[in-house]
């Protein structure tokens, strides 16, 4: 398992362009080919100007309103960019700073060898003064960032669609389409698996 947890500040000022967050990258080196599952947690604040009576009550659309400003996150591994590792938040509130929390996941076969994972993000909008993390805030237990990249050396199944999925129905239970895996296992492999709440 690696993980990168920085306890320096970041933040990010460009707009519409993808950047590294500053420490949460990870260098990976597995001895064979592996299922790779990689984490990611990035609590972030944005600072922005005051509105009288919170952003809910100013016009939408105008710049000033603050509806156009988000912040994004997502996963870099070897240079590729995955769309389902990607995460965004808004800075509506009643306040002048207002705190969020982006999180993502990524399953990966990757083959044996080196590799690097990074955590990007990038700005909408102009409204927010700044994005940023700092994990000196408050007690130091605020506003910790880190990435975790863990191998698991055995057939990993996985489902990941990027195709849209709606819930249609009221009160009713559907399945999420394209998330469903068929799978099988040896029962006289000694790594047998687990029932929560069983041993």
């Amino acid at each position: 398992m690696w993980m990168a947890s920085p306890v320096t500040d970041a933040s990010i000022s460009s707009d519409r362009v993808w950047e590294p967050v500053h420490g949460m990258n990870v260098s990976v080196s597995l001895a064979s080919p592996a299922s790779v599952l990689v984490t990611y947690s990035l609590p972030v604040g944005a600072d922005k100007p005051h509105l009288p009576g919170g952003d809910f009550l100013n016009t939408p659309g105008l710049p000033s309103s603050g509806l156009g400003d988000f912040l994004g996150s997502r996963l870099v591994v070897n240079g590729q960019a995955y769309r389902q590792s990607g995460s965004h938040v808004s800075p509506l509130s009643s306040l002048e700073r207002t705190a969020r929390q982006l999180r993502g996941m990524l399953t990966l076969h990757l083959p044996a060898g080196e590799h690097t994972v990074i955590v990007q993000w990038k700005r909408w909008g102009n409204w927010v003064r700044s994005w940023y993390s700092r994990p000196s805030l408050s007690d130091g237990f605020a506003q910790g960032r880190a990435v975790t990249v863990g191998a698991i050396y055995l057939t990993l199944q996985l489902s990941s669609p990027l195709s849209q999925a709606v819930a249609a129905r009221d009160d009713e239970w559907q399945d999420i389409r394209g998330v469903s895996v068929a799978f099988s296992y040896d029962p006289d492999d000694p790594l047998e698996p687990k029932v929560a709440g069983k041993s």
